[in-house]
């Protein structure tokens, strides 16, 4: 849950639950969110031992990916993390989850991945 102190009654929501005031902006809680990619991953390939997360750091942050790590640990989940750094990546990174014998890849939100991922 996030919280928003309001010391000069600016109006700033309580909760995203019950907010209760008026606010305007984008939230982006990108790290539940790949923790429920992973979850989701886990569900559609019931033995699921290993999986690949792809990401870039001008999308999901170093938080992002931490927070899918520990969630595999506690699904028992081996995880390979794999940086997207320029397009000419992708094509190592498929690669390497698939020599590390990845059963599935999460990707994490990225404006760069999605903006220079080939289609399938």
């Amino acid at each position: 849950m996030i919280t928003a102190h309001d010391p000069v009654g600016m109006g700033f929501v309580q909760s995203f639950a019950h907010p209760g005031g008026n606010i305007t902006g984008v939230a982006f809680q990108d790290a539940e969110l790949s923790t429920k990619r992973l979850d989701l991953l886990r569900e559609s390939v019931p033995r699921l031992s290993r999986a690949a997360i792809l990401w870039h750091k001008e999308g999901s942050g170093t938080g992002s990916v931490q927070a899918v790590e520990a969630s595999a640990r506690g699904l028992g989940i081996q995880v390979l993390v794999l940086e997207i750094r320029e397009p000419q990546d992708f094509a190592k990174a498929v690669a390497s989850a698939k020599s590390w014998g990845a059963q599935g890849l999460v990707q994490l939100a990225s404006p760069f991945i999605t903006r220079h991922r080939a289609p399938a």
